[in-house]
Formats: C-alpha cells, sequence, structure tokens
C-alpha cells in the first residue's frame, strides 16, 4: 500500500482529486508489485518556495514543476518504508496545463505519478529510461481515465 501524507500551502488540492490521488497510489502500488506498506509526503508550494528549494538543493534558480527527494537509492537493494518527498508548484501545474492544452486536472495527476515514479528510483537521464517513465505516465492516466 503506498499512503500519502499531503501538506497543501495553496489550498489547491480538491475532495475529488484526492479520490483520484488514491486511485493512483493503488494502480501504482500494483503495477510495480509491491509488497507492505510505504510512506511519501506530497507538498503543494507556490512558485517562490519552489525557486527557494530549486535553489537551495539543485543549484538551479528558477521555478519548476517539480522536485522530489527520494530516500531510495538505485544503486542499493536497500529500501525503507519512507519513500521520500514531492514537491509540486501550484502554478505550474495551473501554466503547463493551458501550454499543453490540457485540464489542470490531468497535469497535476500527470507530474504527482511523474514524482512518484521517481521516488521509486525511476529517472529520464537517457532517451530510453524516459521514454519508460514517460509511458509509465500515461499508464496511470489511462487507467484514472483522464483525458485531455
Amino acid at each position: 500500500m503506498l499512503k500519502m501524507q499531503l501538506q497543501d500551502k495553496t489550498n489547491f488540492i480538491t475532495i475529488d482529486q484526492k479520490k483520484i490521488i488514491k486511485r493512483m497510489l493503488a494502480y501504482i502500488f500494483k503495477f510495480e508489485s509491491m509488497k507492505g506498506t510505504y510512506f511519501f509526503e506530497l507538498n503543494i508550494v507556490d512558485e517562490k518556495e519552489i525557486q527557494i528549494i530549486n535553489s537551495k538543493f539543485r543549484k538551479k534558480n528558477y521555478v519548476t514543476d517539480v522536485i522530489t527527494f527520494s530516500m531510495w537509492d538505485s544503486n542499493s537493494s536497500i529500501r525503507t518504508e519512507l519513500l521520500g518527498e514531492i514537491f509540486l508548484c501550484k502554478e505550474k501545474v495551473i501554466s503547463q496545463a493551458k501550454e499543453y492544452n490540457h485540464s489542470v486536472n490531468r497535469e497535476l495527476m500527470f507530474l504527482i505519478s511523474h514524482g512518484i515514479f521517481h521516488l521509486l528510483g525511476y529517472d529520464h537521464q537517457t532517451p530510453e529510461d524516459e521514454k519508460e517513465m514517460i509511458n509509465n505516465q500515461y499508464n496511470v492516466l489511462e487507467y484514472l481515465n483522464i483525458g485531455r
């Protein structure tokens, strides 16, 4: 089971979106053939906070959409129950939904799934890795029946 602690400093996430996220977590848990219980924190923040985090921890001084801090080391077989933290920028969710001409809900679920897959050890350092990760995210959206 994947369990999420939500810290929504922007009051962005609706009750209906929480229900969709819960379905997403169950799907990813099954999709990844996970056993046991795992925890992560999802933080919804504004542009100012995500820029500070990006600058401090990644040495990149700009606003980004999602940042993850995974407790799982991809080079180790040790797996803790705590997966890590995801920081998601409310304004970027909204602006990217407009930019890509789809719903805010779709962008939100796409970025949350992106963060979760990062916590589970996926990355997009190579074209092959990126394709696998993006395909996983699209599978989640398809399962949730979230179109444009």
